[in-house]
């Protein structure tokens, strides 16, 4: 099967890279870091791109290579949390400092917004004051209002 990929809008490399076509990508086996992907004559970052596949007749498709990226994002930041618990760890003041520069990066963030999304407590039915699973009223069409 042949993988192909186009810059999506949240990449840095978007205005100057993105073509009007999804590009022929393949798994760059000489690479050990994040810049794993080969295409287009440049190298990239799985979050740098969309992935498509091609159908018979020419056309371009999403393809489901980033389906699992909430498990993707679970395993990331579990990684996140053992490198800072990690450096919690170490006396040094040179790491701690970059434990401390980290506090501002995008990563971090991106985390502080997603939480603020996450609402505080479990949603309830109007009608009941249950919670949605819980809801004895009717059908439960009116949770959808």
């Amino acid at each position: 099967m042949t993988l192909y990929a186009n810059l999506n809008p949240t990449s840095k490399y978007y205005p100057s890279q993105r073509c009007a076509q999804p590009f022929e990508v393949q798994l760059d086996h000489e690479s050990w870091d994040a810049y794993c992907w080969v295409g287009n004559n440049n190298q990239y970052r799985t979050s740098d791109l969309d992935f498509y596949c091609k159908n018979n007749d020419g056309t371009f498709v999403p393809h489901g290579l980033l389906e699992s990226v909430t498990e993707l994002l679970d395993r990331s930041l579990q990684q996140e949390l053992d490198y800072v618990k990690a450096q919690l760890d170490n006396d040094e003041l040179a790491m701690r400092d970059s434990l401390y520069e980290r506090r501002d990066s995008s990563t971090f963030n991106a985390m502080r917004e997603l939480l603020a999304l996450i609402p505080d407590s479990p949603p309830v039915c109007r009608d009941c004051g249950r919670r949605y699973g819980r809801c004895e009223c009717n059908d439960g069409s009116h949770h959808n209002e």
